[in-house]
């Protein structure tokens, strides 16, 4: 096999690392719809200012709560699946949705208990890690599939094609 044939063999490789990366956030996003819910208590809910990180200052909504599951409570601070910081805004608006005292529906993991979260929806950040994980994943495939099927050929006319569509997309020409 030719040396120029292997190109796409450490692409595949970052793909691969990706894709498993990807798979468990998407594993973990489509789980907590499948998880029963209880009724819990807000018991903390203030807002919490993390150090700035390139001039930007990072915030968290710290709402702790209590639920009860099997007749065994539980406390738990998170709100979303994945815990990140944001912005003073949000973090304001999540506080005045769960004030202390406030009576909450809880989403919890039934093999662990200890998991669980107040909100049942995904980040941006989820997002677009599988966006870039599925556009990454389809050059891939594409690329893996036409040295598959036209090995040996010249490539240069897809490339044209290719370059040609590109150009069209994003300088209009």
């Amino acid at each position: 096999m030719e040396d120029h044939k292997l190109f796409f063999l450490p692409f595949g490789f970052w793909v691969f690392v990706l894709g498993l990366a990807t798979a468990y956030v998407f594993y973990r996003i489509v789980r907590i719809y499948f998880w029963p819910k209880t009724k819990g208590k807000i018991v903390k809910s203030y807002l919490e200012e993390r150090l700035k990180k390139l001039n930007y200052n990072h915030y968290i909504a710290h709402i702790e709560y209590t639920y009860v599951v099997n007749g065994k409570t539980y406390i738990s601070t998170k709100i979303f699946i994945s815990d990140i910081p944001t912005d003073k805004g949000t973090a304001e608006k999540l506080i005045k949705e769960f004030p202390e005292g406030k009576e909450v529906d809880v989403y919890y993991n039934p093999l662990r208990p200890k998991e669980a979260i107040l909100k049942r929806s995904f980040t941006t950040n989820m997002f677009i890690q599988l966006l870039v994980f599925f556009g990454m994943f389809s050059v891939f495939l594409f690329t893996l599939f036409y040295e598959i099927i036209y090995y040996g050929e010249d490539v240069a006319p897809l490339a044209q094609k290719v370059k040609q569509f590109l150009h069209k997309i994003f300088y209009g020409e």
